[in-house]
């Protein structure tokens, strides 16, 4: 009405076509919920694994999913498990309990080595808007023969597409955000579980190389440990009134209670023991026990190979046999007379000498 009554030199047309916001913000609103999670889901499986974790579980549907191993795994909730602080009905922490506690219809027995990533609550509505926004653009970039899109409208196109990609990426990031892991606090007891939820917003790493530096910065997973705090461990706990401790029953024994330290490989329980048996202040290592005596005793000494069939030993055990060894006393030559015989002295068994059980091993 405006141009119509105020004419002028100008030329003005109608264009009857939509906008490209209009278009867009119509496509967006018809997105559905299984395309946006699909989007997401698509975009946290690129993400690679990257060490100390041994594997990288994304977005398991349930909890058989994510396999029952003896090395150190981080899973990555599904969008829909979101995390929000101080609510003991949190989605995201049922999922992980249900993960943590059982593999299928069997109970998990590895629970020490799983670690967990949720989604924000908060922020999931922003992320699954700008995921709408995005496949909006993505399919108007599909479709711009049939839409007739002008040079000028698909470049508009192409630049709003980008743009679009990289906020998801960076919603990605401000949304799974919450480290969660599990723990027993052994002062209170030995069975409840408490989840650790710790912040990994913020930066540019993705979220497994963030949910990593933060587990190694707190200790919760372990890739040096000193052989002074494993041998605490053993005083304190694990012995139980035994001189001996089996290396592959330790270690399963660190991969399964929530209230021993969370080691990030077998190798690193291997070092501490190498670390331990080349000094004199904590414990011995032998190749296994046959009758009560350690075979291939080493103490204060270095050890090549720790395999996991060898036994940990208490030093005082270790020092009582090697104390033993020393001072067997040499046989005295025998004395003959008479109608003495050399097999007599032995019980008839002619002259065939039975070596002392655990003599000489290590010499």
């Amino acid at each position: 009405t405006y141009l119509y009554s105020n004419p002028s030199n100008d030329r003005f047309w109608f264009d009857t076509r939509p906008t490209l916001r209009k278009t867009v913000e119509d496509r967006a609103s018809q997105r559905s919920p299984e395309e946006v999670e699909m989007e997401i889901e698509r975009r946290l499986k690129g993400i690679r694994k990257v060490p100390p974790f041994a594997r990288l579980h994304i977005c398991p549907d349930t909890s058989m999913d994510v396999s029952d191993d003896q090395d150190v795994g981080l899973v990555i909730l599904k969008y829909r498990q979101t995390y929000k602080s101080n609510t003991p009905t949190d989605l995201a922490i049922q999922a992980a309990e249900s993960i943590l506690n059982t593999r299928g219809t069997s109970p998990r027995i590895y629970r020490n080595m799983l670690a967990f990533i949720a989604p924000d609550q908060n922020n999931m509505s922003s992320l699954r808007e700008e995921v709408k926004r995005f496949l909006a653009w993505k399919s108007i970039k599909e479709d711009s023969i049939d839409l007739n899109l002008d040079a000028a409208q698909n470049r508009e196109t192409e630049n709003n597409l980008n743009r679009s990609n990289q906020t998801v990426e960076a919603r990605i990031l401000e949304t799974y955000s919450h480290l969660l892991v599990p723990y027993i606090d052994r002062e209170v007891d030995l069975k409840t579980v408490v989840w650790d939820e710790i912040s990994i917003r913020g930066g540019t790493d993705t979220i497994v190389v963030k949910a990593a530096r933060k587990m190694q910065q707190n200790e919760q997973l372990i890739t040096q440990w000193a052989p002074a705090l494993l041998n605490m461990q053993l005083e304190n706990l694990l012995w139980q009134d035994r001189n001996e401790i089996n290396v592959g029953d330790l270690w399963k024994l660190l991969c399964t209670y929530c209230y021993l330290p969370r080691l990030s490989s077998f190798e690193v329980l291997q070092n501490t023991i190498q670390a331990g048996v080349n000094s004199e202040d904590y414990f011995a290592y032998a190749e296994s026990v046959n009758d009560g005596k350690y075979v291939a005793l080493k103490y204060n000494q270095y050890v090549g190979c720790i395999d996991r069939s060898g036994y940990i030993v208490k030093k005082d055990a270790a020092l009582k046999q090697k104390a033993a060894e020393t001072t067997i006393p040499s046989p005295k030559p025998p004395v003959f007379g008479g109608n003495d015989h050399p097999g007599n002295l032995l019980g008839g068994q002619g002259g065939t000498e039975q070596p002392v059980s655990g003599a000489g091993d290590n010499h």
